[in-house]
């Protein structure tokens, strides 16, 4: 996890490694569930979906952010960390996105400078918490998470899923207010239980699952700014320099929880 320093940040084009500008600290958890050898075959297959291996198919991890404790809404920050997971419609123990929990207010002992071709390995032995949220397989897991203070929800954005049988959104919202519950993580060997968070009962429902979702683009980059109104990135190429670039604008919008998209352009 990557730490950055905003106040040394003073020209463009300053290196990561060399001024102070960036520390990291060390995951242990997430390390071990990319790397997990589930097919026993002693081999790690690396950064593939295309194999038994990865608890949960993790892929490591994408969305990030902060908010309470799930099911305290008014409780103290905490980091919330979203795996990015394989998309494989062959395997039965991907179908939960993966959030860990983490109070950063002991992290300042474990950050360390961040050196990519000698990564280390300080950081915190457990985590305070972890999480699953039923939804079905999507392709790299969270890869914007954002919680919402006015809300009290939590909003995971998506590249769309595939796997047969699941509503495949691309908007899925978890209530913060809901304490996570004791149940089975279907799909995993050996009836494997874990703490499950609830999804907003709102939106297109999918009545052979149960599972709840909208049809809104958040994939980009999706930020609260206050009393229900959002940021949402929009991507696309920008020709103008004479080659393709990739490029996004930012749109404002404001939650409502209403028909299949839960939010509404403001235009002015």
């Amino acid at each position: 996890m990557a730490i950055f320093d905003v106040e040394k940040i003073t020209e463009i084009g300053m290196d990561a490694e060399n001024s102070g500008i960036v520390t990291a600290v060390y995951l242990e958890e997430v390390v071990d569930d990319f790397t997990a050898d589930l097919d026993g075959n002693g081999i790690f297959d690396g950064d593939t979906a295309n194999t038994a291996d990865h608890r949960y198919g993790s892929s490591g991890i994408d969305g990030v952010s902060f908010g309470p404790a799930f099911g305290a809404a008014n409780g103290k920050q905490q980091l919330m960390v979203a795996y990015g997971i394989y998309r494989n419609n062959q395997r039965e123990d991907n179908n939960h996105q993966v959030i860990l929990q983490y109070d950063v207010s002991r992290w300042g002992k474990f950050e360390r400078p961040l050196t990519q071709q000698d990564p280390h390995s300080s950081g915190p032995a457990e985590v305070d918490g972890k999480f699953f949220v039923h939804t079905g397989n999507t392709n790299f897991g969270v890869q914007n998470l954002a919680y919402d203070e006015a809300s009290k929800n939590w909003y995971l954005g998506v590249y769309r899923g595939s796997k047969p049988g699941y509503p495949n959104r691309t908007l899925y919202v978890v209530d913060g207010t809901a304490a996570p519950t004791e149940g089975t993580l279907h799909g995993q060997p050996g009836n494997e239980s874990g703490l499950l968070l609830s999804l907003v009962q709102a939106g297109i429902p999918d009545e052979s699952t149960g599972i709840f979702g909208w049809e809104f683009k958040a994939d980009v980059g999706i930020e609260p700014v206050g009393h229900g109104y959002f940021y949402v990135a929009r991507d696309f190429d920008d020709y103008s320099s004479g080659h393709t670039q990739e490029a996004a604008t930012l749109e404002l919008y404001r939650w409502t929880g209403a028909g299949g998209a839960g939010f509404e352009r403001v235009v002015r």
